[in-house]
Order: structure tokens, then C-alpha cells, then sequence
């Protein structure tokens, strides 16, 4: 893991700050480190006996400049809410007027990402949010799970439906008490690994009106793991060997919810891959009803056009689904170099104005469609 990180971000320049704190049951020492191209904390945590029962590296929240509202958003209000059995503290940013409005639940890629989805020195979900609203859409958005309780993932149970669903889920619910909100209008916006999940999302709750997918993966983790790591170092003899070792282990038929499985240095509970194990998100998408956007970044190495082209072969022919792709940009929907690699998160930008207008206006067109 150290030496993918050094690989993707150079070499490591200092150690700026240390803090120890309690959460829950659990000792937590974040370290903050700076590498020649990015910012990480490093979170190690201590059970009851001192032994490390959990281990995270994330992009710091330092990583970001100071956030400025891109050229495109306009004025906005903002309040704070919480979501969920856990209390996930976030926000909810609406237009200055208006009511039955639309809304949209922004559900997080992997990682322990806070409620902006702050990425490097970008913060993708504050740009939808204030972007959307601009445009009359209420948007909602959390700290996930993991980022607000590290530990949430150590139990010996822990799945997917866990770390996003049931949070997802929460927020739809409460989003629809909100005052100037169409309950009948609740979207849910999923982003990478939410892009993925936002099918199975939608088929827990069929009140949803319908779903947004942002570089969502149509092939299994396990798959999408050992091609990044080919993709990044392609002469890692050692690391080309640890991601394949994991796909193995996923793949494994004697996998059981008690295993332990290393994810390029994240150690997850079997439990979390069998619950992912058989979910086929373009199958699931192409039993739903609500209409659909699936979005593609041309540049993004992380999840890719094969999946992209996925998700057309399930869902081309539907009426109610519109695909598109942008050649010119990555993984965040920012205009992104070729080869896209993770340094160029490091840079401050901003969700690209066309994704803002394609979600707006395919939102705004649904409902008066099923009018």
C-alpha cells in the first residue's frame, strides 16, 4: 500500500500534525502526511487492547483550497441536517424560491468520504449541490458512515448495504419531510461506487422517482482493483501480485463472511464481498422503472468506458434512459489530462458546467414526462 502511494503521489516530504481521539470503543491516530503531490491522512485505530483493528489512508481535507463556488452556481441557501441511525451531519442546499421542488440524495464513491466528496483539492458533491440548486434542484448531502464512525466497518457482519444503503435510504425518507420538497420528486445520485449502487438503491425504495449514475462500475470490484493497479504500475511485480491475490480471495467459492480480506491494505470482512458477490447493477437497472441518467467520464481510469458500454448494452433501448460520455473528462467530471492519473486530483477545478445542465434538465424533463 505505502508503495502505491508513493507511486501515485511522490515522495513523502513531512509529517505535519498527529492527533489521538476516542471514537466509541476504539483509539483513533489520524496522521497527517504531505507527499510531493497530494495530502493524506492516515488513520490507525486501537481496540480495547492496544491492537490495530483498523487502518485508512484518505485525502485530507487540507489537500483542498479554500472552496470557491464555481462560475456557473448562483445564489443559494444551505442549512445543516443529519441523517441516519448514526446522525451524519450534512446539508441541505436549495434554491432561494420556489416549492414542490425536485431534490437529489448524493450517495458517495468508496473511501471514507466526507459530505462534499472532497477529493484532492476538489470537493465534487459541494459543486453539484450548489450548481444544482442554481437550477432549481434541492440537493442533499452527508458525511459517509466511515468517515464520520471510522470504525463502523470493523464488525464481523459489515456489507455494503451497511456502509451506503441504509444511510442512502435514510436520507430519501428525510428528504421527503422537508418543507418546499416534492416527496413524489426524490432522486438518488450515486457517484462512483454510489454510481454502482444506485440501482439497488432505487429497488429498495420504489417511491424513488428515479436515479443518477456519475462513473458508475458495471463489472465486479474485484475486477475493476486489478486493472487500476495495472493501469498505475504496470512494473509493480509486487503490487500487480497483492491485487491479484485479492481477486482471488473475492473470487474464492470457500469464501465466508468471517474472512478477512485485504484490500490493498483496507482489511474487510468477507461479509462485505458476498453481499457485493452476484449484484449485477446494469441487470438490477434494467428491471427498474424510474428513468434514468448514466453519465461517463472519457478520461476516467477508474472506472472506465467498458463500463460505460455495460450499461448500454442493458439500458439502450429503454425510453426513459439517457447514457452520455465526455470524452475530455475523468473520474471527478473535470476536465482531466490523457492519461488521466491520481496527481491531477491535486488540482482545483470544478465539476464541468454540462454535467450540472444534463442533470437539471433530465430531472426537470422526467417529472414533466410522467405528467
Amino acid at each position: 500500500t505505502w508503495n502505491g502511494l508513493l507511486n501515485a503521489s511522490g515522495a513523502l516530504k513531512t509529517i505535519q500534525r498527529s492527533k489521538m481521539e476516542t471514537i466509541g470503543n476504539y483509539q483513533v491516530a489520524t496522521v497527517t502526511t504531505e507527499f510531493e503531490q497530494g495530502i493524506f491522512d492516515m488513520q490507525i485505530s486501537f481496540d480495547a487492547k492496544h491492537q490495530i483493528a483498523g487502518f485508512f489512508i484518505k485525502h485530507s481535507s487540507d489537500s483542498a483550497a479554500a472552496w470557491t463556488p464555481p462560475a456557473y452556481a448562483g445564489a443559494v441557501d444551505e442549512k445543516p441536517i443529519t441523517v441516519g441511525s448514526f446522525n451524519l451531519r450534512g446539508f441541505l442546499t436549495l434554491p432561494k424560491s420556489g416549492k414542490g421542488l425536485p431534490a437529489i440524495v448524493l450517495v458517495h464513491g468508496s473511501g471514507p468520504n466526507d459530505a462534499d466528496e472532497t477529493i484532492g483539492a476538489n470537493k465534487v458533491f459541494k459543486d453539484l449541490a450548489f450548481g444544482l440548486a442554481s437550477r432549481g434542484v434541492a440537493v442533499l448531502r452527508y458525511n459517509k458512515r466511515t468517515n464520520q464512525s471510522p470504525n463502523a466497518r470493523s464488525s464481523k457482519d459489515y456489507t455494503v448495504k451497511d456502509e451506503v444503503i441504509d444511510d442512502a435510504l435514510a436520507a430519501v425518507t428525510m428528504l421527503r419531510t422537508q418543507p418546499n420538497v416534492d416527496p413524489h420528486r426524490i432522486w438518488v445520485l450515486g457517484h462512483s461506487l454510489g454510481g454502482m449502487l444506485a440501482p439497488r438503491i432505487a429497488a429498495a425504495d420504489a417511491q424513488i422517482a428515479g436515479i443518477v449514475s456519475l462513473a458508475g462500475a458495471t463489472r465486479p470490484l474485484e475486477e475493476l482493483v486489478v486493472e487500476q493497479i495495472k493501469y498505475l504500475m504496470p512494473n509493480d511485480a509486487k503490487m500487480n501480485a497483492v491485487a491479484q491475490k485479492f481477486f482471488d480471495t473475492v473470487r474464492d467459492p470457500k469464501l465466508t463472511s468471517q474472512t478477512t480480506v485485504d484490500l490493498l491494505g483496507a482489511f474487510l470482512p468477507g461479509s462485505y464481498f458476498l453481499d457485493l458477490r452476484g449484484y449485477r447493477p446494469a441487470t438490477v437497472a434494467g428491471r427498474l422503472k424510474q428513468p434514468m441518467l448514466i453519465l461517463q467520464g472519457g478520461l476516467d481510469y477508474q472506472v472506465t468506458v467498458a463500463d460505460f458500454d455495460g450499461w448500454k448494452r442493458a439500458l439502450g433501448s429503454h425510453a426513459n434512459v439517457k447514457l452520455k460520455l465526455y470524452p475530455a473528462l475523468n473520474h471527478l467530471f473535470i476536465t482531466g489530462t490523457s492519461p488521466s492519473k491520481p496527481s491531477e486530483y491535486e488540482t482545483p477545478g470544478h465539476v464541468a458546467q454540462e454535467v450540472i445542465e444534463d442533470i437539471a434538465s433530465f430531472v426537470t424533463a422526467s417529472h414533466t414526462a410522467m405528467r
